[in-house]
This record gives structure tokens, sequence and C-alpha cells, in this order.
């Protein structure tokens, strides 16, 4: 992503595909629809009038996406920011709506603003006299008037599709059942997508048939996707992160010398490492990355993994007690998969979201008819002398197999 741009308390955030999705707008404006509806200007003209009408219907993303996010904030939904990337744009949360009413609301706020944006524009366009501007405004209104149609289809996961979830889990009080029903329906519409987009490209329609099986290819995907990640919200409900959590994998001291930790990298199988002081605190964490960058700005034969070690971002940090959903939040808000679980400030172990979707899949397996709401058996917190099964890299490096109590794993993966 590029450098995010401030808006109203949220960050626009535009992928590169955003750019791609600028570019084929002007292109299509410029090179076909202006220069039949308005005849007589040359090409360079075409091209300031494609240009502006792509940047237009970007910002008409831009603000049906901050409808949603605003209303989603009104219900304390915290938002992460706005991202138009090529299939459009999304408004990014870190959770689904708590009720129907919040889903409802929050989903309704995109298409009805697409739709006053369109009118106004509509109603300004009818009152300017200049050609130009006037199909300018136009194509805008007719454009922000197809995305809130497009929108509306009740397929998941677009805004009608989350309409009628909250519809349906208003009357049956279930939102897996309800993300269900409409995941099967944005699959069977990002079906018929694709199926259109094939006819359109044998009746010689290229690009527009390519663009629409990309469309409903999309759909099919993120249908799916978001359908698991209810599954998994909804089944990990009441799961704490302690149950979850690795203590077979080793820490290393700060005070351990940087030319042992290239070995360690190799038989650990990890690309990152955790510093530990002697009451298990988490100091750092050591990558291959900073490895060689911080190693080379502290030359000397005494530099330590203090010395290339860097902090580890809040989020990764997980209390022994969280809940397993909170976990995947705190987790998502740093792009890492793995994160230290702590108990009373030690490090105890490490926690990852493959694991607990692990877990979800074996419990599918366990009973794939009904799935029975429990979480898993709750595991007594570690003593205060710590957990005598982990092992420090540092010790095992000098003493073979010694083991020290009080010592925490490293995790497998912080990518």
């Amino acid at each position: 992503r590029w450098h995010p741009i401030p808006l109203s308390g949220f960050s626009v955030n535009v992928e590169p595909g955003g750019a791609v999705l600028f570019v084929l707008l002007a292109w299509s404006l410029a090179e076909g629809l202006y220069p039949q509806t308005l005849k007589g200007l040359s090409p360079s003209a075409y091209w300031v009038m494609g240009c502006a009408g792509a940047a237009g219907l970007l910002l008409s993303i831009v603000f049906h996406e901050m409808c949603h996010s605003l209303i989603g904030r009104r219900y304390g939904i915290h938002m992460r920011g706005i991202t138009l990337f090529i299939f459009g744009g999304v408004a990014e949360m870190d959770e689904d709506p708590p009720d129907p009413r919040s889903e409802f609301l929050m989903a309704a706020a995109g298409p009805v603003s697409s739709l006053i944006l369109a009118g106004l524009l509509y109603a300004t366009a009818r009152c300017l006299p200049f050609p130009t501007v006037h199909t300018l405004l136009l194509t805008l209104a007719l454009m922000n008037a197809v995305l809130a149609f497009f929108n509306m289809v009740p397929a998941f996961p677009l805004d009608g599709g989350r309409v009628l979830r909250a519809i349906l889990w208003r009357v049956r009080d279930d939102v897996t059942w309800a993300t269900a029903v409409t995941s099967y329906i944005g699959i069977a519409f990002g079906i018929l997508l694709v199926l259109l987009g094939v006819l359109g490209v044998l009746n010689g329609d290229i690009l527009g048939g390519a663009w629409r099986i990309l469309i409903g290819l999309f759909l099919q995907g993120a249908a799916r996707q978001s359908y698991r990640a209810v599954l998994l919200s909804e089944r990990l409900r009441g799961v704490q992160v302690g149950p979850l959590t690795r203590r077979d994998v080793p820490v290393i001291r700060p005070d351990l010398p940087v030319d042992q930790l290239p070995l360690l990298f190799l038989t650990s199988g990890h690309d990152r490492l955790l510093v530990c002081d002697e009451q298990q605190r988490l100091q750092g964490i050591v990558s291959l990355e900073t490895l060689f960058t911080r190693a080379a700005a502290a030359r000397g034969a005494g530099a330590t993994a203090a010395d290339v070690m860097e902090t580890p971002p809040p989020g990764c940090v997980l209390g022994y007690h969280d809940s397993v959903r909170q976990a995947i939040r705190n987790l998502g808000g740093t792009g890492l998969l793995t994160g230290v679980v702590a108990l009373d400030g030690r490090m105890v172990g490490t926690f990852s979201i493959p694991d607990a979707v692990r877990y979800v899949t074996l419990q599918e397996r366990l009973d794939p008819i009904v799935y029975p709401r429990r979480s898993i058996p709750a595991q007594p917190p570690p003593d205060a002398r710590g957990d005598g099964d982990a092992r420090r890299d540092g010790d095992a490096h000098r003493d073979g197999d010694a083991r020290r109590d009080g010592d925490a794993p490293v995790p497998r993966s912080l990518r």
C-alpha cells in the first residue's frame, strides 16, 4: 500500500490495484464513452474528461465507504480505514457488527449515500449549461446509481447481502445461519457473473467479459472467506488463549552473542526469535532482517542479541486469559500470525492464528453435522516458577539438552 491519506479520522489507503482501476476507468471513458456521447472534442480533451471521471468515481467510492465507517464508529466498531483496490473499495473493521440493527444500518448507509450523491450530481448537471461539465456530472451520477444498485444485490459480502443477513439474523437470532444463507447467494451470484463474462468474451466483448469474470471470481472467494471467518469467530466464542498456548519453543537471552544467532536460526527453523530476560519478560524480537542490518551498525565482537533486536508491536503481546477472538483481532492489527502469551508480565508461550484455525477444523471433523458450542478444557496457568519444559536456545547451544526452569517458548512463526 502507498502512504495512507488521513480523512475525517480515518486513513484512506490506496493499493497498486487502485491505481490500475483509475487507469482502466480513465481509458474506458476517454476512448469509449465520451467520444460517443460528446462529439467534436480533441483526444486530449477526452482524456482530461476521462481522468476527471475516474477520479470522481474513486472519490465517490471513498464517500460510500466513509458512510459505512461513520455508522460503524457510531456503534463502537473500530474502523481501521478505507482501502481502494482494483475492484473498488472496502471499509476495514476489526470485528463484525455486534447486532442485527447495527449491521443493517451500517450496510444500508453505503448504497443510500451513493443514491443521494447520484441525485445531487444529476440535479447539478441539469443546472449547468456547459456540455463537457454536464456530460461529466451525468456520467458520475449514473456510475453512482449503478454502484448503489449493484451493491444492493442480496449476495454476501455485498451491502445487499449484509442487509439480508441482518434481517435473517433478526428473524432467527442465528448469525451463522444467516451468514451461510447469504454466502451461498453470494457464491451463486459470482458464478452467474463468471458465466455472463464467458458469454461476453465469446460474443467479442473481451474487456467487459474478462472484467465480469474477475469480479465473479472475487465475489465467490470473498463470500467463502467471509463465511469461514464468521464460523471461526462463532466457534471460538468463549475459548481463551491459555489452552491454545504452545510452550515447547525456546527463547534467547539478551546477552547471547550475535555470532551464535545464525546457528540458532538454522536449528530452530524460525525466522524470528524472542529475547527475554531472567524474569521471562519479553525484551524484543530478533529477525533475520534485523540481524544483518543492525549487526552492521553494531560492529564489534561484543555485539549481543540486545543490540540487534527490535521492539515488538504492542498487539503481539497477548494475555493468558484473553479471548481467542480478541487475540486474533489484536494480531490482525499487527500483520503477524503469532503472538507472545504473557501472564503477570512473564512470557509463558506463544499463540498462533493457524493453531486456532486448526482447532476449529478438528472440532468440525468430530461432528460434521451439528457443531456443539463448547470450549476446550481450561488449563491451569503456569506456576510462578514458569514452565519447566521451556528451553533456552542459548543454553542448549552451550550445554546440549540442558533445561532451565522459568524459560518460555519462542513462536514458530511471527510472519
